[in-house]
């Protein structure tokens, strides 16, 4: 076997030992009834578990991640229900490989949750310690109740904007091991291919003056058919 087939072996082995890695490394986060989650990493978040369990969770990626929700409860007092909703939520945290919770509040009526729910210091607890992680959160103003309401555009409009715990994107370009593993006719033949993972990325440290500030800020302000002709221009330069 030539040694330049044993390298591409090589290397396609390591990429799909890190891809694998990836796969496997990841951040439970339960989520309590109380808590309505919106937005995840700038998508619709998918949660297991049925919609009446008192607590579901979502899987995170290792890293740095970005969640917007509401506090959402319905009390009941006699024959009178009345929901009480927070404003919108934004949350940027990092973690590694660990499982984590909403703290919420408990309040014994409707017109007590009214009155604090929009002070209350948003956290997310450990499960292994016990403690708060670190994080950022902000609020976004919304109105209490709208049918169809996209979340998501509240996100993209924060982010643009660029708020304190506003979050971008980068696109990491990694080549198709399969492509490697390829005998030399097919090789020949067979064009290309490349797998393209989309990362949450803090907007915050990148300086004003710098390459990748500008870069950022270009790239936040651009429309959704801008940003994909630019990832499929990116791709193309692989």
């Amino acid at each position: 076997m030539a040694i330049s087939s044993l390298k591409n072996i090589g290397s396609a082995f390591v990429v799909s030992l890190m891809l694998s890695a990836t796969a496997q490394a990841a951040v439970k986060v339960n989520v309590p009834e109380e808590i309505d989650l919106q937005v995840v990493n700038l998508e619709k978040p998918k949660l297991s578990g049925s919609a009446f369990d008192s607590v579901r969770s979502i899987e995170l990626p290792d890293g740095l991640n970005q969640v917007a929700f509401r506090y959402s409860h319905n009390f009941v007092q006699r024959d009178k229900a009345e929901r009480v909703y927070s404003k919108l939520i934004i949350m940027k945290f990092e973690a590694t490989d660990q499982e984590l919770t909403f703290r919420v509040p408990e309040y014994r009526d409707a017109k007590e949750a009214e009155r604090d729910i929009n002070d209350y210091n948003w956290g997310l607890v450990d499960a292994q310690t016990n403690k708060d992680i670190k994080l950022v959160t902000d609020e976004v103003e919304v109105s209490g109740f709208v049918f169809g309401q996209n979340f998501s555009d509240e996100v993209e409009s924060y982010n643009k904007k660029g708020g304190k715990a506003a979050v971008g994107l980068t696109y990491v370009t990694i080549a198709n091991p399969a492509a490697n593993m390829a005998t030399a006719p097919q090789a020949a033949s067979a064009r290309p291919t490349a797998a393209v993972s989309t990362q949450i990325v803090d907007t915050q440290p990148a300086p004003q003056g710098s390459v990748l500030g500008g870069l950022q800020r270009l790239y936040l302000q651009a429309s959704k058919e801008e940003r994909k002709a630019f990832r499929k221009w990116m791709i193309d330069q692989e």
